[in-house]
């Protein structure tokens, strides 16, 4: 099983249901898709957020960094 979620890169907040920012992964929106994921940011223009797939085991998480600050945070 993966979760898609929404995660601000500076203040590791996620994106709840709705638009609050919450800070436990346990309540992050899962998003139906990473592209649902992308467009919800385009569309409510948030900045330094990566998408985030979470999976189970969560060694094999994977990062999609989609602004400049959250690549340069990642290096």
């Amino acid at each position: 099983m993966v979760k898609v979620c929404i995660q601000n890169c500076l203040t590791h907040d996620y994106v709840g249901e709705g638009r609050d920012w919450v800070k436990s992964e346990a309540r992050a929106k899962n998003f139906d898709s990473s592209v649902a994921a992308i467009e919800f940011l385009t569309q409510q223009k948030l900045a330094d957020c990566d998408v985030v797939l979470k999976f189970d085991p969560g060694e094999y998480d994977l990062r999609l960094s989609v602004s400049e600050n959250c690549r340069r945070v990642s290096e």
